[in-house]
């Protein structure tokens, strides 16, 4: 989740910039970077950039969205909406989708509905392409995974056949044309 994250930060540019002055591949301010919570120096660099990050959003997570009614997932989500609005804008959010008769433990359809009408769409929309992209990372990982399997399992069998093709097409080539003619009435071909 954390690569479509950064996805939707930066597109992966660890030299973009905001107008608000946030920084690289993660979007951090470098206020945020350097508060005692996250306390990760020279957030210009790509590593430094993610790890502030990543422990930035632990934090978030784990200082506003520990309740056990909140599902792991949901709990994330929350996280990416407090990056992107802040913590303050998510409280809202979840008290505007509570007044709104949706539950203010789920994201997805709730506090979503909520973010969109106490905040922004922004923030909304925000963690649906996070999710968005992880969704379609996972898929292509599945599917890699999958070939790589079937290419595995069926790799003996192709060698087999593979060899015993390029075995015909060197005893062609090396005999020539007449060859051919001879291999095919062995074979009883016409």
């Amino acid at each position: 989740m954390i690569a479509a994250q950064a996805y939707q930060e930066s597109r992966f540019d660890q030299d973009k910039r905001s107008p608000a002055g946030a920084i690289g591949v993660m979007q951090l301010l470098p206020s945020t970077a350097a508060d005692d919570a996250v306390g990760i120096p020279k957030i210009t660099t790509l590593e430094n950039n993610i790890h502030a990050g990543v422990k930035y959003l632990h934090w978030l997570r784990e200082t506003y969205y520990s309740d056990a009614s909140i599902s792991p997932l949901d709990r994330v989500l929350f996280s990416f909406a407090a990056y992107n609005a802040g913590p303050g804008n998510m409280k809202k959010a979840r008290r505007r989708a509570r007044r709104l008769g949706f539950d203010p433990d789920r994201w997805f359809g709730n506090v979503e509905i909520g973010m969109f009408r106490a905040v922004s769409g922004e923030p909304a929309a925000y963690v649906r392409n996070i999710y968005k992209y992880y969704v379609t990372y996972q898929s292509l990982e599945k599917s890699r995974q999958a070939r790589a399997r079937a290419l595995e399992s069926h790799r003996d069998g192709i060698t087999s056949s593979w060899f015993a093709w390029i075995a015909v097409a060197a005893v062609i080539a090396l005999l020539g044309a007449a060859g051919y003619r001879v291999m095919k009435r062995a074979k009883g071909v016409p």
